[in-house]
């Protein structure tokens, strides 16, 4: 059987979209479908996959929605090795523009595990996802013992467990953290930061479940914002540099924020399964 596929990318951070509406994919177990298309398609890799489904009784024969309520979708998230996430920001800006260019539908509801999310596209402007942190927790000033010396960090949660270090990018420091129990059960990922200027810094994430850097994070950026605001709390803005393009947060309120950043889509594809 064939599937249809579209692939995107938000800054560098590379995803697979299938709508299960065209397709309802119940019967093939979708961890090892995610992991033979994201790793084992020859000439590209891909960071994660989205399946995604939506009440289409909300639309129009033209695959406009009939009221001026956004369009109410949820989707199923996993990283390239099968791996299920409760969230992903740079996903969920993809989502965004998937139902702009497909749809011509610019607000979407997004059902995640970490609750709503609200999604933004509108025709040349980058997409935005914006959620609420407040439930989410995380913990400040943190120090181990690593290779004999002392690593200051800290842990916080923006959808998805973050710990956050002011060094340069360390890969071996970087695995290590991201396994260590005694911060997180369920795994971290790590973001290294570089404060450039009051809301400016330069980050890049070791993901788990790609197991490496990637060229973009959008929780890792959210993470690097968080530790940002406490250098800067005024500032509402903060912009993050990462290796595949620059993302924004905008602090909303206490506890919710908007993420905003770049998003193509690459190409649609048939792939036989």
């Amino acid at each position: 059987m064939n599937i249809h596929l579209t692939r995107w990318t938000s800054t560098g951070n590379t995803f697979f979209i299938l709508d299960l509406n065209d397709f309802p994919f119940e019967k093939i177990e979708r961890p090892n479908l995610v992991k033979n298309l994201c790793q084992n398609i020859v000439g590209f890799q891909t960071d994660g996959f989205i399946f995604i489904s939506y009440l289409k009784n909300n639309l129009d024969q033209k695959n406009k929605l009939k009221s001026e309520e956004p369009l109410e979708a949820s989707w199923d998230f996993y990283n390239s090795d099968g791996s299920p996430a409760d969230m992903c920001g740079n996903a969920a800006r993809a989502v965004a523009l998937f139902f702009e260019k497909f749809y011509n539908q610019n607000k979407i509801k997004l059902k995640t595990q970490i609750g709503n999310v609200d999604l933004q596209s509108k025709k040349d402007q980058a997409p935005s996802a914006s959620w609420d942190l407040g439930h989410l927790g995380g913990k400040w000033d943190q120090v181990l013992s690593w290779n004999q010396i002392s690593i200051e960090f800290d842990f916080l949660n923006t959808g998805v467990p973050h710990v956050v270090v002011e060094s340069d990018p360390d890969y071996e420091l970087a695995k290590h953290l991201r396994h260590d129990k005694e911060i997180s059960m369920e795994g971290s990922n790590v973001t290294f930061v570089e404060h450039k200027a009051p809301g400016e810094l330069e980050a890049v994430t070791f993901e788990r479940g790609v197991e490496d850097f990637t060229l973009s994070c959008g929780t890792g950026a959210v993470a690097a914002a968080l530790w940002s605001k406490q250098i800067s709390p005024e500032l509402l803005v903060h912009t993050i540099f990462m290796p595949g393009g620059q993302l924004e947060v905008k602090f909303i309120d206490d506890t919710r924020i908007e993420l905003k950043g770049m998003v193509t889509h690459d190409f649609s594809m048939e792939v036989e399964v």
